[in-house]
């Protein structure tokens, strides 16, 4: 079952979605709750190392992304 790992990443409001196979949101957040900072402009939306701890958390092991 494949998973979708979702990224919107623009001037502002960058964010992260990690989407089950049913279409569930299993996680949704905006990068500047995360990095405790409102006006997050110019951000990636989930510094890597955090999007491999977010993907070990809410997928099963070996799901396809």
């Amino acid at each position: 079952m494949k998973y979708y790992l979702v990224i919107a990443n623009t001037f502002h409001d960058s964010s992260l979605a990690l989407v089950s196979p049913l279409g569930e949101i299993l996680f949704a957040e905006a990068n500047e709750r995360y990095l405790q900072f409102k006006r997050a402009v110019n951000t990636s939306p989930e510094p890597f190392l955090r999007i491999e701890s977010l993907l070990k958390h809410y997928l099963e092991p070996g799901a396809e992304l």
